[in-house]
């Protein structure tokens, strides 16, 4: 046992995970941290790893820029709290696994205290920032010609946009489950999950979960409204295609969001705002956790509990602003 090799064992653990079928995310997520371990502490026996590497080799993630996960090559820097907890975990899987394959006597990364990640604040889109985007869809920007007047063009993927958007804050959708990703092999929301009909769509989530998600009247009919100029397209195809016809991508997406929130004048726009912004919403409109859990597709209560907190804050100073105790000094 002494003699089996860090890369030997790793390579066992991930036969194993491939066959319980792990999500393709996660698998590279594992692949990535163990690459990191690997570039740090080489290619020792692995029954001779103890605390104290892996202790010092997450002191080293917290302090050295590494290169992130991911297929498309990126600049190095220092990884969050969150990504170094991502490695902990991967890590601890391992040696959960050899401990149980009999590859080592002890688990030594289970002795270290997890790292504790940021809480990124959650920064919902306001209606009027949504509404500036959804008109940044219609044209391109203002231009000049020499002795002409200033004008603008009409944008050739305004209906896919606007669909795009109101589909993502109807729905809190993630992007991973109506974009590809080629880095992971997944393909996002087809034709055929769209119910344009019965109004609700199928998502794939994390975990290979299926959900069911209802769509107003106005999302439908703006998919409708992209759709209906495609109508020599396959139950297969994508939803959602770039300007050349290929399937979106999650940077496509990314891309498109902040660029239409440049235009439009709206700071740090990103997809994800879109699922913050849903679900406050939700919660605010006198949707409970539970149910907003299950939209979203969270496994456990601890994301929904910050928008709870949120929304709770939100109804308190809407309380203090329109009490009649308050506004009449009674």
């Amino acid at each position: 046992m002494n003699t089996i090799s860090l890369s030997t064992v790793i390579e066992g653990y991930l036969l194993d995970a491939r066959a319980r079928q792990l999500s393709p995310k996660t698998l590279l997520d594992y692949q990535n941290a163990f690459r990191h371990l690997r570039e740090f502490i080489g290619d020792p026996p692995f029954a001779d790893i103890v605390t104290d590497d892996i202790r010092r080799f997450l002191g080293h993630l917290r302090d050295a820029p590494v290169e992130p996960s991911g297929v498309a090559p990126r600049r190095k820097r220092v990884l969050s709290k969150k990504s170094v907890l991502n490695i902990y975990i991967a890590l601890s899987a391992l040696w959960t696994w050899a401990v149980t394959e009999g590859l080592a006597s002890s688990h030594v990364v289970r002795a270290i205290s997890p790292p504790t990640p940021e809480k990124p604040a959650i920064e919902p889109f306001s209606r009027s920032d949504v509404k500036a985007m959804l008109e940044a869809c219609e044209y391109t920007r203002e231009y000049g010609r020499p002795g002409k007047r200033t004008c603008r063009n009409k944008r050739p993927t305004a209906q896919r946009d606007k669909a795009l958007i109101l589909l993502m804050l109807d729905t809190g959708v993630r992007v991973s489950e109506i974009c590809e990703n080629p880095g992971l092999g997944t393909h996002g929301m087809r034709i055929r999950d769209v119910d344009l009909r019965n109004h609700r769509i199928k998502v794939i989530g994390k975990g290979a979960r299926e959900r069911i998600l209802p769509i107003s009247h106005r999302t439908a009919k703006a998919l409708w409204r992209y759709l209906v100029k495609r109508e020599d397209a396959d139950a297969d195809d994508p939803v959602f295609l770039n300007s050349r016809g290929e399937p979106l991508t999650i940077s496509g997406l990314q891309r498109l969001i902040a660029r239409l929130g440049e235009r439009a004048g709206v700071k740090n726009a990103h997809p994800h705002r879109f699922r913050h912004t849903f679900a406050i919403n939700f919660l605010r409109n006198g949707g409970n956790a539970l149910e907003l859990q299950r939209l979203l597709g969270h496994s456990s209560l601890e994301m929904v509990q910050r928008y709870v907190a949120i929304a709770q804050v939100d109804i308190e100073r809407a309380h203090q602003k329109a009490s009649p105790v308050s506004n009449w000094r009674l």
